[in-house]
């Protein structure tokens, strides 16, 4: 926009910040919540890490952060809810039912991360 004077360094912040601010919100991308009951099912996140960091601090999920399992102690996945049924990618944020499709995700076919299964199958 040539009214506005923000810079980024990175393509990827400046592409951000020109969907965030610079499009109506009738053509942002929406990320709703899909647990039942969950008013952000109603009022969509606009950004992905958004609803991911809503799993997992709201819901409780075992979503790891990326690249930092030294962060998830024995005390973090006392706190998680897990779900035997199925998990959820922490790539595309789907979840996938384990009686269908094991760990792997059906959409995306990123693999669940091995601490998750461990506590999945105890």
């Amino acid at each position: 926009m040539k009214d506005c004077a923000k810079s980024f360094r990175r393509k990827a912040d400046l592409e951000r910040h020109y969907n965030q601010v610079h499009i109506s919100s009738e053509l942002k991308k929406k990320f709703p919540c899909d647990w039942k009951k969950c008013q952000r099912g109603r009022d969509p996140f606009h950004r992905r890490d958004h609803q991911r960091d809503h799993y997992r601090d709201y819901h409780m999920e075992d979503l790891m952060r990326r690249g930092s399992s030294s962060r998830e102690d024995q005390k973090w996945w006392n706190t998680r809810k897990i779900i035997p049924d199925w998990w959820r990618c922490t790539r595309c944020l789907e979840r996938v039912k384990v009686e269908e499709h094991g760990y792997v995700c059906s959409i995306c076919r990123a693999p669940c991360e091995q601490d998750r299964q461990f506590f999945r199958t105890q």
